[in-house]
């Protein structure tokens, strides 16, 4: 079975086969790979790994404020996202499942 991209705005969409079952608003994300783009569902993320209230105490607690604050928050965020990713791809260059990933931070 063959699809063809189009072209919606800036973006080139690819249409996805009803014969698959696929609801609209499903989360995907797009991985290139030797011959092409895999897409892989992604679950909608729960708050359990958000660390923003954590973070922000750390930040007030250090007189972080305004832009600084603003700043230094951000990086926090997206540090603690670099290390999940990089958790979760370290078993050479194989993905966890979520069941996988919970069970190896001990939920």
């Amino acid at each position: 079975m063959l699809t063809k991209t189009r072209k919606q705005g800036n973006s080139v969409m690819v249409t996805v086969p009803s014969e698959f079952s696929i609801p609209a608003g499903v989360v995907l994300q797009p991985k290139r790979v030797a011959n092409g783009i895999l897409y892989e569902f992604v679950e909608p993320a729960d708050d359990f790994f958000d660390f923003s209230s954590e973070i922000l105490q750390d930040l007030i607690a250090a007189n972080y404020s305004g832009q600084e604050l603003l700043d230094e928050f951000n990086r926090r965020k997206q540090k603690i996202h670099d290390r999940f990713a990089a958790m979760v791809t370290h078993r050479e260059g194989k993905s966890f499942t979520r069941e996988e990933f919970e069970k190896e931070i001990g939920l």
